[in-house]
């Protein structure tokens, strides 16, 4: 895989990791003193996100790719207009919220999976880094789904 490749690969997924921590951070923020439970699991979440942004960007350097930032990140705005619309709909519902995560954990792990697939993504330790990322972020999508069927029981 050429070094163009391997950036856009680490590019898209930094963006995904913005809007994630993005996101998280946002709903964690604004959460309601009673839902005190998902404000800590979100700013952790938050928090996982950024080292993950971290390496990412890291490895954007060694192949020569620019830094991703928070403010450059076109899939950022996205989501973050996305939540807004879904927030006011939603009127904190958890339920809603919860399903909203799921579907945001679920985008990411598919584009990790996607670029993990691509054999000629050879590097070893972009390999490594990527496998940690993406079990991290399905531990994240299981607690999700826990708290969720506790909301639907």
């Amino acid at each position: 895989m050429k070094n163009q490749d391997k950036i856009k690969a680490l590019q898209t997924l930094t963006e995904l990791q913005i809007d994630r921590e993005a996101g998280y951070r946002k709903v964690a923020e604004e959460a309601a003193v009673a839902d005190f439970d998902l404000k800590v699991m979100f700013q952790n979440m938050a928090n996982d996100s950024m080292k993950s942004i971290e390496f990412l960007n890291a490895f954007l350097a060694q192949y020569g790719g620019e830094r991703v930032e928070h403010e450059n990140s076109f899939l950022s705005e996205v989501h973050q207009a996305w939540i807004d619309l879904k927030k006011a709909i939603s009127a904190r519902d958890r339920k809603a919220l919860l399903g909203s995560c799921e579907f945001g954990e679920n985008i990411i792990i598919g584009a990790y999976e996607t670029i993990l697939e691509d054999e000629r993504l050879v590097d070893v330790e972009i390999r490594m880094l990527l496998n940690s990322q993406l079990d991290d972020i399905k531990k994240s999508l299981r607690i999700i789904e826990e708290a969720k069927e506790l909301e639907e029981a």
